[in-house]
C-alpha cells in the first residue's frame, strides 16, 4: 500500500526486510489515523488510549523482529538521507503515535481533535487515496 518493495537505491538483500517493515508501519499508522478520526467525536478515556498504544507497540515490536536482527547491515549500507528516505514511507505511523500519545498524556483534548476533524480526515484518507491511485494507474 505504501510503495513497492524494490528500490534500486537500496541494493542489499536486507532492504527487502526493511521495506516490508516500513510498509507494515505505514499500514498500522493509516489504521490508527482512521481510528482517531472515528473517535474524534467521542470523548474516550486516557486508559483506552493507553491500551490502543500498548497494543500498537506490541504489534510494532512483533513485526520488527526481522528488521531489528538485520538492522546493523541496513545501517551500514544507508546514509542519513537514505535512512530518512526509508522512514518517510511510514509517516502515518509517526503522526498517529504523536496524536495518541498527546491525547493519552493530556497535551491536547478530544475537543481540540474535534475542531480539526476535517484535517484529521485528510491525514487518514491520504494513504488510502495514494493506494487507490497506484492501483488505477499501475505500480
Amino acid at each position: 500500500m505504501f510503495g513497492s518493495s524494490y528500490d534500486p537505491q537500496f541494493p542489499i538483500p536486507e532492504m527487502k526486510t526493511a521495506n516490508e517493515y516500513i510498509k507494515q508501519l505505514g499500514w498500522l499508522g493509516s489504521q490508527l489515523l482512521a481510528l482517531c478520526w472515528a473517535l474524534a467525536t467521542i470523548n474516550v478515556s486516557s486508559s483506552v488510549l493507553v491500551g490502543i498504544g500498548a497494543v500498537s507497540g506490541l504489534y510494532i515490536f512483533y513485526i520488527g523482529k526481522d528488521y531489528r536482527r538485520e538492522f546493523p547491515q541496513i545501517m551500514d549500507s544507508l546514509s542519513k538521507i537514505g535512512l530518512l528516505r526509508l522512514f518517510a514511507k511510514a509517516w502515518p505511523a509517526f503522526v498517529a503515535i504523536v496524536i495518541i500519545s498527546g491525547l493519552a498524556v493530556g497535551a491536547f483534548t478530544w475537543q481540540q481533535m474535534g475542531e480539526f476533524k476535517t484535517e484529521l480526515l485528510g491525514l487518514a484518507a491520504l494513504p488510502y487515496a495514494t493506494w487507490i491511485l497506484k492501483k488505477l494507474l499501475g505500480d
